[in-house]
């Protein structure tokens, strides 16, 4: 959960919580060809799932549903997400869009009927996923 040591990003944006992909803009600057992803699933006790994860294009990330834990992620809950280095060992800090430093992003999905290919968690620079 949130503490004193946390300074996470609220993210507003709407994410569909039946998707095949989700998408990922990793921090500005951040040049590495991987970047580890923590994710935390808040709750009692908090669930915790580490990914690692390519770095393509103009510095998105793409998990596949395959890929992440099944049951996971649902609209349900609350979720932190959190950059560290290729090696899990460095935490990475960003400025999102309201141009203030974090450490994390705070998220949930939203309940929605039907598949959606790809939903987009873009707290960093407001780009559009292409």
């Amino acid at each position: 959960m949130q503490g004193c040591c946390f300074d996470h990003y609220g993210y507003c944006g709407s994410l569909c919580g039946c998707f095949q992909n989700i998408a990922i803009q990793v921090p500005t600057g951040y040049d590495a060809a991987t970047i580890t992803l923590l994710f935390t699933k808040y709750g009692s006790p908090d669930l915790v799932f580490r990914a690692s994860a390519e770095v393509f294009g103009s510095g998105w990330v793409v998990l596949e549903a395959d890929d992440l834990i099944s049951g996971f992620f649902n609209p349900y809950a609350r979720y932190g997400l959190a950059f560290y280095d290729a090696t899990g060992e460095q935490r990475i800090e960003f400025k999102a869009v309201d141009q203030q430093t974090y450490n994390g992003i705070d998220f949930g999905f939203d309940y929605c009927t039907g598949d959606i290919n790809t939903v987009v968690l873009n707290a960093i620079n407001g780009a559009i996923y292409d």
